[in-house]
């Protein structure tokens, strides 16, 4: 389920994944593919970097992790997993996940964008475009359920 994206939040562990990063350097899309879901933080920056490098996350709480039970994934679709949440972030945006399963859903998206991979600065990083806990949570639960 598509959540709000109106702030942004850092990706770690991407270091290990440069190859993946770099696969999905190929295969990302300007910001307007995006801007209808976008507000906020976000969106200005979709305007103001059209030529982004954009793409869809899907966020995963992977509830068997052995390092952590709060641990949430991000993959880049048919690319795959491109790093995590900290762990602090992990810890905040557990309730999100609650109130998606009570609409029946295990995985949340939102629209993304790669930093880096430029002269100066040739590691990839990830940027989530995501609303505080609280905001989704909030919409999730005014959105009917079913």
């Amino acid at each position: 389920m598509t959540v709000h994206a109106g702030g942004l939040v850092e990706v770690v562990g991407e270091s290990h994944r440069q190859d993946v990063l770099k696969r999905l350097a190929g295969r990302t899309v300007g910001s307007a593919t995006f801007l209808d879901d976008l507000s906020g933080r976000a969106r200005k920056i979709a305007e103001e970097k059209r030529d982004g490098r954009w793409f869809r996350a899907a966020l995963i709480h992977e509830k068997a992790n052995e390092y952590d039970l709060n641990a949430i994934s991000v993959w880049a679709d048919g690319v795959g997993l491109v790093g995590y949440l900290s762990r602090d972030d992990a810890a905040e945006y557990q309730p999100m996940f609650a109130a998606l399963r009570r609409h029946g859903c295990e995985t949340a998206s939102c629209p993304a964008f790669l930093i880096g991979g430029e002269p100066g600065k040739p590691s990839y990083g990830v940027m989530l475009c995501l609303s505080s806990p609280e905001r989704i949570v909030s919409d999730l639960t005014d959105t009917p359920l079913g």
